[in-house]
């Protein structure tokens, strides 16, 4: 019994030290980006990592508690040991794919919200920008209107004054 809850507590020990190996792994690789993306994916990645390691630590504890209440002396049934093995050990391997597969899902929400966010920022600065644009394409106009009516103005003087020029040469 003693080989087995020590091995047990080894080979969680292992699943730790792994899960933290990987987050230490992409904490510095990714030191190399100094982007809020990269420390928002750190920080939902270590999520993870604590949430699969406190998983297989609570779905073990049983095991070990019994292992060493069984050491010191402790009759435990079979049959609560089996029961314990059967319902305990599988919720464990269960566990992980789902909190993997959640907290991908909420990553994924998160960002699809962010984006629509983003989406309606971008149609609301283009509408101001639109409107701006309308706005400046109107004084545009109006200013060519103006333009143009001075124009017309200038012309008439123009051949007014060559008409009068015309005729003095005449006379």
């Amino acid at each position: 019994m003693v080989i087995f809850v020590g091995f047990n507590f080894i080979i969680f020990l292992g699943i730790a030290v792994g899960q933290i190996v990987i987050l230490s792994e992409v904490m510095k690789s990714s030191r190399m980006c100094n982007s809020s993306n990269v420390r928002r994916r750190e920080v939902a990645l270590a999520k993870s990592v604590v949430a699969v390691v406190l998983t297989d630590l609570l779905c073990w504890i049983p095991i070990g508690i019994i292992g060493m209440l069984t050491f010191c002396g402790f009759d435990v049934s079979k049959e609560v040991y089996a029961w314990i093995l059967v319902l305990v050990l599988p919720i464990n391997s269960a566990l992980n794919p789902i909190l993997y597969t959640l907290s991908s899902i909420v990553r994924e929400q998160r960002r699809r919200k962010a984006k629509e966010i983003n989406v309606q920022r971008e149609k609301e600065l283009s509408s101001r920008e639109i409107d701006r644009l309308q706005s400046r394409l109107k004084a545009i106009i109006k200013e060519k209107e103006i333009f143009s009516q001075e124009n017309d103005k200038l012309t008439r003087q123009v051949k007014l004054l060559k008409t009068r020029d015309y005729e003095s040469i005449k006379e």
